[in-house]
């Protein structure tokens, strides 16, 4: 095949009559064609503005359906069942959407309904409820199958109608099938709306994360696909693929949905077996050829993830994926990789989200250039409808009424619940079915701007966010759609087409605007083509399709045995002109020519001939196309990899894409050559040297192509726009010219500038500040203010938000015609920084009807501390607009020296167009008027390089402190800790005498409401305890805690919600806040409202803050103890899921206020009252409500509430509801806490649960917080589920097991929760279920100022009960087991007869009387074998056991306490075995390397084997009964020459992460073990250049052949910028090895990856020899993606030489986190000790094996001690002493030791008798000889 190519000149004139040819000589074809001109010489003009440039790329095409295009397409759901009962509506949508004359869509989506059960009447949408093509039913006897079926395709005539009348319109449709649901009688629920749990009644509860289809069914449904997919074809529609899953991964397809049809199936199996049952369906009823598609998830990420949990089967039998891409819009190349990856074709089957046409456009760019499908198909194209007969089933209501009064062309739709207008139109536009007519909005002429104009068969290639372009291979045909419809502005592009080998000369430019005034109207003389380059301007608020045609033909030739066979179709478009058919050797020449001859045979030969297709009226060229015989389709080759304009100094790769063959050069034009402009190497490497342009030409094959750059010098100063006097702003150059900077100002006397950019203002006024490197300079004029200025936000109502059109800023513009629009109370405010003397203010009121009324009851205030206000003038009268108002200072109330000036109004809103204020610095001392000293290091606006948090700019997308720039001018750049804790210190304290204020102030944003987390704020004194501070939940929730003096000064129900709550508008109101959208989460102007935070905190011990702003307002005062000091900030901050629920922080200013006098102190707080006392009856309360009341038995506690008091089953109780009207409060009589001081309480009560959801019987809290998963304090008890549990909480990262019990639902239960130092015990209804170990002290935990209810708990804003409760008690102490107090001693290893202990009441029983008997008598058998003794007494009612596990040592099993170890030149050993009591008498051997037997053996249980020579043994232990061996135990044991040990080597590294040298090796030197010095002057002594660039956490080892390695972390935390939560889950999974011989020289650092890929970082590794194994075990921790990084584990891996490791396996696993293991070996016993990451303690375990089984060292004393990891423990030379060095990590303070004279036992003292040099982190402390210790100190 060929291609012949020609122009359509505008129009496409298909209908008219052709023109006879313009016959030419042959001769002056030939000659025409010898002088052919190449290329145009039209140019667009000059623009001020810099064009967009976009480079088409045809090597970037669609990978999907052979790159070619399939189409654009709508569902059918639900419009056509809406319409298709009108002929009239069903011809004018067939007409509208699928002929060419309408949008020409070329897919329709079928939805086959599911049919909902006839009686369901929930549907409230008057399209959704699609029939279902079938009359009746028959199910098998059990259910479980449908025996058949009845169909009647015209219950669902409707849709059919529709679909025919389409087909008509297009026969080439492509159609679809797809189900939203099973028909009813399939599903679980009976309906087809979604899932849910059936009831016992038979009612049903929904629950959309269920799946709906019956478990048996999924064959019946396949089969029921298939009939119907024949029931279609028979009547005329083929269904050419088949998807049966909408949107199955999500949790909305609930039971009776109000909406439409739906189903759940959970991701793998479920959705693997319905593409493998709807696959053998079809096959079975003969449509193999009928594609099953899949699985139209609503979310691009669900499609990425469920696509690989398919099932392999299922992957075979999916044909094709359809994703919808409502949400995670950021996961398209996922997808894309995803189909891939799995070889199948993409389509995006289904999207809309409202909007307008621009919104649209923006929809279809994204998604076809971010997954490059071959369809794109829109949600339902009829969404809006006008039906006066239509009433809601489950309403009553007309609800489509009056629809035509409520949709414009703009698509703006109004909603009348709300009374609102929204641009929010799902569709196109709305059907008017009492006229019968469609209602077509800007959406549909903009979605035929891609429609009519980008066609199946096209391929689509890479273009711009903007726009979409895609190329015809067969035509060469370029079609390009602009996107500029949300722009209100004229944006110039260029596009550049140099990618192609041809290009037309014409290009038709067709556009719709917004506004309706263009509907794909024909533009004339707008886009340029000239040559290879498309010129054009974007109008404002359009969206433009440029077609760029040849017009060519096909063309086809075949060679023959002479020569070559032609044939071309002459183009219509160019009659008039002489068409030529071409062909030229390789050189160039012509060898033959024919002209205007449509078929033909040339004789020659034509190998390596290019043949071009011309047309020419010989002046001008109207068409050349140039092809070769080797190829087919449209030649392209494309310069990519680099815009236009290419910085100085940067490489840039260059790559070629094209489809072309042969050698690749690269090469730049002789200009950059020769001038040093620019080099390219000939990989494609362009690096730019000096500004210039430079041409980069590629020939590849005998086919070049070229691309102009231009290589730029550029310089920008950014900082500040303003800056106050004598204030300082840093400034900063951005450039790439070569050398440095000098700054200079133009009027010093204004500001001056240092060398650094940092700009001091002198006087009011203007400057230019520039900064010169050689010829380029960069300038930027700065506003010196004798103030700043600041603020309330503006004001918004339902529809708007606050704006930075009206701002406070606006009234001190000296613009009149731009105001402050305040609220009420608002204000304007100057800070002059130091005190001036008013001469004048100027006001003037803002125009408009009303506007100068509002300045009336305006105050000009004036203060000197910010805080107690003066009024200096109040205005009485309305004062005019559009002119001033001038007050002068003789008619203000004073004229004294003022620092702060404000305007507000108390009486009217604050609504003014200036005020303005001339003043002139004064040293006028007021009497008694306060100073004020700024505290800079908590001050900052974040516009600096520098800010008080040491934080580094950042983009938000890894976790960590950063400064974010938000783009708006309002509020330039903001503080973010993303999961991270920020500190902004003093360098000195900051004391407040009694005459002090401290004064901080600081906008804080909330960031998106939804599922945040909490995040904190402390200003902390000098000893680092906090004295103000809260606790807010990130994304616009509660005020959780606001702490003053260390005290919660919330009241118990007070949870304000301080924050907006989302960026709707709800109930009539924006909610938004400034921070993030939900959608881009970007900052934007039109979410307002952000909160201005103000601390006060007096010297006294007064401390108030307040928040405004918003929609709450609230402040709080509190004492705090004297004496106070401000040293720090701190905040942390964190979210949940998505960044968007950040917060973020602006303008923080500290002062300190001083006063002349003392400042008044605040009153003291009362003593508390003395508690009550307990009865001896030890109830704290006890509650009947056998009066109707509250009243308590006991004096000590008392309830308040409102409760329903009831009689059930003759019970007088209370009755809760589930709300929190009911809810009871429990203090004691004063009115404080009910369980302060209480260690050990028993909780009882009678209970009628009326619900299986959760209720909350008791709950008691340190406070009235609401809890955080994983970081819960509370004491509590619940039912759920037939479950009661009884839970307490004093967690860190895990939960801690709770106690549990059955109950009976809908019965009383008599509950008894008994709380004791270490265990709680549970019984419910006279039995103990449960028994669990607990290490939460709730004295402590509960503190001072619990809170304590019955019927509700502090989760979120609260959490209830619903049912009875009756005879409510609590008492003081725990409810006792009994048989607590039994003792039968250690039954771990027990080899002799057991006493039992005689206690009245107690009966005993045995799980194994083989084992142990009732009576204690036990049998030992070779194995070891265990029991359970169970003791039981009845008391109280209640009967009590209490079981004891007996292990029977077996007598073979004595021989595994078997341990030997090498002392000198012996071997030592020893064993429990006993022969006086043991029934096998053991022998002990060993032997050499080689087997050979050394020594006598021995029958010792202890003994040793003396004066051996070096090497290594083999020991063992042998059991027999004298003739037959019954058990053996080898360890294998080296004998060394060990040289004296007398110093030691500390590896470790050093301090905090300041700086990045810090986390590197350092060496530190002992002489005994306890003074430590530091090596290399304290720098490090090895430095990592592997990985990340710094190690953490170093081991040494003396290796067994005498080497030395060293291990360490690979981590640098300074490098992540302290982001700990990227460092612990995308850390390493390497580790860095070194390795020495002598400890002085050591080998370059290696990086070794030893962990797994589903590991977080590799933390802490460490290593010990395993002379089993004869190999090195190291073991490390980490977290793991499995369980969501949430613990950390123990792992290990074996080595023999730090190179080559194998495959990592689990190591340790404890209920809570650890890490940070080390081992140390002792007389044949190794020692661990590990880290709890709960509690953050060090345990201790021992074991004869490194693998073996661990046990606690029992008398271990260091457990309970908190705050420290990183243990190391070495044992001293020459002493029986150990020493345990713990890192003291919670309080910075390095190293700590401990010591201990007797290893067996872990009792450890601290030792004072030990210094350090510096701050030692994690290490490892060896042994080393004298030798090696002098070599080491060496200079």
């Amino acid at each position: 095949m060929w291609e012949c190519y020609s122009i359509i000149n505008g129009q496409c004139n298909l209908k008219e009559e052709k023109k006879p040819m313009n016959k030419k000589k042959i001769i002056s074809t030939i000659l025409a064609c010898a002088m052919l001109p190449f290329g145009g010489l039209i140019s667009a003009s000059a623009q001020d503005t810099k064009p967009t440039y976009v480079q088409l790329n045809p090597a970037d095409a669609s990978p999907f359906n052979n790159g070619e295009f399939q189409g654009w397409g709508t569902a059918l759901c639900w419009w056509a069942n809406r319409l298709g009962y009108s002929e009239k509506l069903t011809n004018a949508a067939a007409e509208a959407f699928f002929s060419d004359e309408g949008l020409g869509l070329d897919i329709a989506r079928y939805n086959l309904g599911g049919g909902d059960d006839p009686p369901h009447n929930h549907i409230n949408r008057s399209d959704s409820k699609v029939p279902g093509v079938y009359s009746d039913y028959k199910l098998s006897s059990d259910s479980k199958d449908v025996e058949s079926i009845t169909y009647d395709i015209t219950k669902d005539q409707n849709q059919l109608n529709i679909a025919k009348a389409a087909l008509k319109a297009n026969p080439d449709l492509y159609f679809e099938g797809f189900s939203n649901s099973a028909p009813y009688f399939m599903t679980k629920t009976g309906c087809t709306s979604g899932g849910g749990t059936v009831n016992s009644d038979g009612t049903v509860t929904s629950n959309g994360k269920l799946n709906n289809l019956n478990d048996d069914m999924y064959d019946d449904f396949a089969k029921f696909i298939a009939d119907a997919t024949k029931l279609f074809k028979d009547n005329g529609i083929e269904f050419k693929s088949y998807s049966p899953m909408n949107e199955p991964d999500t949790d909305y397809w609930g039971y009776g949905s109000p909406k439409q049809e739906g189903c759940h199936f959970d991701p793998g199996a479920s959705q693997s077996k319905m593409i493998t049952e709807t696959r053998k369906a079809l096959d079975n009823a003969g449509f193999t050829d009928v594609l099953v598609a899949g699985m139209d998830e609503t979310s691009l990420k669900k499609t990425a993830n469920n696509l690989g949990s398919l099932t392999d089967e299922a992957k075979i039998a999916l044909g094709r994926v359809d994703t919808h891409t409502y949400s995670d819009r950021g996961y398209h190349a996922q997808v894309k990789a995803k189909a891939l990856e799995l070889g199948k074709n993409l389509w995006q089957s289904e999207v809309d989200k409202g909007g307008n046409g621009a919104t649209l456009a923006s929809m279809i760019i994204e998604d076809m250039n971010g997954m490059q499908p071959s369809a794109w198909v829109m949600w339902d194209i009829v969404d809006f409808h006008k039906d006066s007969k239509f009433i809601d089933p489950t309403s009553g209501n007309k609800t489509e009424e009056n629809n035509d009064q409520y949709i414009k062309y703009d698509c703006n739709i109004y909603d009348p619940q709300k009374n609102i207008w929204t641009k929010s139109l799902w569709g196109v536009g709305m059907a008017d079915h009492d006229k019968e007519k469609l209602v077509l909005t800007n959406k549909y002429y903009t979605y035929g701007q891609f429609t009519k104009y980008i066609n199946p068969g096209d391929t689509i290639i890479a273009s711009s966010a903007n726009t979409l372009a895609a190329y015809n291979k067969n035509t060469g045909d370029i079609k390009i759609v602009a996107n500029n419809g949300a722009n209100s502005s004229d944006v110039d592009y260029v596009f550049d087409l140099s990618g192609f080998n041809t290009v037309g000369i014409n290009v038709r430019e067709i556009r719709t605007d917004m506004a309706g005034n263009e509907k794909w109207a024909e533009i004339k003389d707008g886009a340029v083509l000239d040559g290879k380059t498309l010129t054009t301007t974007l109008k404002a608020n359009t969206v433009t399709t440029y077609l760029i045609e040849t017009g060519a033909k096909v063309t086809s030739f075949e060679p023959t045995s002479t020569g070559l066979k032609y044939s071309y179709t002459p183009s219509e478009t160019l009659n008039g002109y002489n068409q030529y058919f071409a062909v030229y050797d390789k050189n160039g020449l012509l060898k033959a020519v024919t002209v205007n001859q449509p078929t033909g045979e040339l004789t020659g030969d034509f190998t390596d001939c290019t043949f071009k297709f011309m047309a020419w009226d010989g002046v001008t060229p109207k068409a050349t196309v140039t092809n070769t015989t080797s190829q087919l389709g449209t030649d392209y080759a494309v310069i990519t990899g680099s815009d236009v304009e290419i910085k100085r100094g940067d490489e840039v790769q260059l790559a070629l894409g094209t489809n072309l063959k042969g050698d690749v050069t690269w090469s730049v034009d002789s200009d950059a050559t020769e001038n040093g402009i620019a080099e390219i190497s000939q990989t494609g490497l362009l690096k730019a040297k000096k500004p210039g342009k430079v041409t980069v030409t590629v020939k590849v094959g005998d086919y070049t192509t070229s691309k102009t750059y231009d290589i730029t010098v550029y310089a920008t100063i950014s900082g500040a726009a303003t800056v106050s006097v004598g204030k300082t702003s840093q400034y900063t150059l951005d450039t790439n010219a070569e050398g440095t900077p000098v700054w200079s100002v133009s009027d010093e006397k204004v500001a001056t500038v240092s060398q650094d950019g940092t700009v001091t203002g002198v006087s009011a006024g203007t400057v230019t500040i520039t900064a010169t490197i050689g010829d380029v300079k960069a300038t930027k004029d700065i506003k010196v203010t004798m103030y700043t200025l600041s603020g309330t936000a503006s004001w918004e109502n339902a529809s708007t938000a606050p704006s930075d059109a009206n701002d406070y800023r606006k009234a001190a513009d000296g613009d009149l015609n731009t105001y402050f629009d305040g609220v009420q109370n608002g204000y304007v405010m100057y800070d002059f920084v130091k005190t001036v003397k008013v001469n004048n203010v100027k006001l003037a009121a803002r125009s408009g009807k009303g506007m100068p009324e509002r300045t009336v009851g305006g105050k000009i205030q004036a203060s000197n501390d910010g805080i107690t206000w003066t009024d200096l003038y109040t205005i009485t009268s309305a004062i005019p607009s559009s002119q001033y108002t001038i007050i002068e200072s003789k008619d203000l109330n004073n004229q004294n020296a003022y620092r702060y000036f404000k305007y507000t109004n108390d009486a009217n809103m604050t609504n003014i167009a200036e005020f303005l204020i001339d003043a002139t610095q004064s040293s006028q001392t007021v009497a008694n008027e306060p100073t004020v000293k700024d505290i800079n290091g908590m001050s900052d606006d974040f516009e600096d390089s520098t800010n008080i948090f040491n934080a580094s700019a950042g983009d938000l997308s890894t976790d960590g402190n950063q400064v974010y720039a938000t783009g708006l001018e309002r509020f330039g750049n903001v503080f973010v800790p993303v999961k991270a804790t920020a500190t902004a210190e003093l360098t000195e304290a900051q004391t407040l005498t009694s005459k002090d204020k401290f004064r901080l102030t600081f906008d804080m944003f909330s960031g998106w409401e939804q599922n945040g987390k909490e995040n904190t704020f402390s200003v902390k004194d000098a000893d680092g305890n906090e004295i103000v501070g809260f606790t807010i939940t990130g994304g616009g929730y509660n005020l959780n805690q606001m702490r003053i003096g260390g005290t919660d000064v919330l009241a118990d129900s007070e949870k304000p919600v301080i924050w907006c709550k989302s960026t709707d508008v709800k109930d009539g109101k924006l909610r938004g806040a400034n921070g993030w959208q939900t959608s881009s989460q970007k900052y934007a102007n039109n979410m307002g409202l952000n909160k201005k935070v103000e601390i006060i905190i007096d010297g006294t011990g007064s401390a108030s803050v307040s928040f405004t702003g918003g929609e709450t307002d609230v402040s709080y005062t509190g004492t705090i103890s004297t004496p106070i000091s401000v040293k720090s900030l701190e905040l942390t901050g964190s979210y949940n899921g998505a960044r968007g629920r950040v917060v973020s922080y602006d303008n923080f200013d500290a002062d300190v206020i001083s006063y002349s006098s003392e400042l008044v102190a605040p009153t003291p707080t009362p003593e508390p009252t003395a508690a009550p006392t307990v009865p001896e009856s030890g109830e704290l309360i006890n509650m009947n409500f056998d009066n109707g009341d509250l009243t308590s038995t006991s004096s000590y506690g008392k309830a308040t509430g409102t409760p329903k008091f009831v009689t059930v089953d003759n019970k007088k109780c209370i009755q809760f509801d589930g709300t929190s009207g009911t809810v009871v409060t429990l203090t004691d009589a004063n009115g404080n806490s009910l369980l302060t001081g209480q260690k050990n309480i028993t909780i009882s009560f009678k209970v009628k649960p009326t619900t299986t959801t959760t209720s909350w019987w008791f709950f008691a809290s340190p406070n009235s917080s609401a809890q955080t998963y994983q970081k819960e304090q509370y004491l509590g008890a619940m039912t759920n589920n037939s479950t009661l549990t009884s839970e307490r909480y004093n967690n860190s990262g895990t939960r801690s097991e709770a106690a549990k019990g059955a109950y009976n639902t809908n019965e009383w239960n008599d509950v008894i929760i008994s709380i004791a130092d270490g265990v709680t015990d549970v019984y419910v209804n006279g039995t103990r279920t449960s028994s669990v170990n607990s290490t939460v002290n709730i004295s402590d935990m509960l503190g001072k100022n619990s809170v304590a209810y019955i019927g509700k708990a502090n989760w979120g804003s609260g959490e209830y009960a619903t049912g009875y409760i009756d005879d409510f008690v609590i008492y003081n102490y725990a409810y006792e087991n009994p048989l607590n107090s039994l003792d039968l001693g250690d039954l771990t290893a027990v080899t002799s007869d057991i006493t039992i202990p005689a206690q009245n009441g107690v009966t005993w029983s045995t799980s194994d009387a083989a084992v142990v008997t009732t009576a204690g008598k036990i049998t030992r058998s070779d194995e070891t074998k265990t029991a359970t003794l169970t003791a039981k007494m009845t008391k109280d009612g209640v009967e009590f056991t209490r079981n004891f596990d007996v292990t029977v040592l077996g007598y073979t099993a004595v021989i595994d306490s078997f341990k030997a170890y090498a002392d000198g030149n012996k071997i030592v050993y020893a064993s429990d075995c006993d022969s006086t009591k043991d029934k096998y008498a053991v022998k002990v051997s060993l032997a050499d390397s080689d087997g050979t037997a050394v020594g006598t053996e021995q029958t010792n249980a202890a003994g040793s084997f003396d004066n051996l020579e070096v090497g290594k043994y083999k020991i063992t232990a042998t059991l027999s009964d004298g003739t037959t061996e019954k058990k053996k135990v080898e360890k294998t044991i080296n004998i060394k020459n060990l040289d004296d040990m007398s110093a030691y080597l500390f590896v470790h590294f050093v301090d905090t992460q300041e700086d990045a040298t810090r986390e590197q090796i350092y060496f530190s030197v002992s002489k005994d073990g306890k003074t430590w010095t530091t090596l290399n002057n304290k720098q490090p002594y090895l430095t990592s250049n592997v990985g990340t660039q710094g190690v953490r956490d170093p081991y040494i080892l003396r290796g067994e052949d005498g080497k030395f390695f060293i291990i360490a972390t690979d981590l640098s935390v300074y490098n992540l910028k302290n982001n700990w939560t990227a460092a612990a889950q995308q850390g390493s999974k390497s580790i860095v090895v070194w390795e020495s011989s002598d400890l002085v020289n050591w080998s370059e650092a290696s990086l070794v990856k030893i962990n797994n890929d589903n590991a977080g970082c590799t933390w802490a590794p460490e290593a010990c020899y395993d002379p089993e194994k004869d190999e090195y075990m190291v073991f490390w921790a980490s977290v793991v993606s499995d369980d969501s990084y949430q613990k950390y584990r123990i792992y290990r891996s074996y080595t023999k030489d730090f190179k080559t490791f194998s495959a990592p396996e689990l190591y340790i696993e404890e209920p809570n986190a650890v890490i940070d293991t080390t081992i140390i070996d002792h007389e044949g016993t190794y020692y661990r000790f590990t880290k709890n990451e709960a509690k953050s303690s060090i345990t201790m375990q021992e074991c004869t094996s490194l693998s073996g089984d661990w046990k606690d060292v029992a008398s271990y004393n260091l457990g309970s001690m908190t705050g420290y990891e990183g243990p190391t423990i070495y044992k001293l030379n020459g002493k029986n002493e150990w020493c345990l060095l713990l890192d003291y990590f919670s309080k910075s303070k390095g190293y700590k030791p401990f010591v201990t004279t007797d290893i067996t036992k872990g009792e450890f003292t601290a030792d004072s008798d030990f210094s350090f040099d510096g701050t030692y982190r994690h290490g490892t402390v060896m042994p080393i000889t004298q030798a090696e210790y002098e070599s080491l100190t060496a200079e």
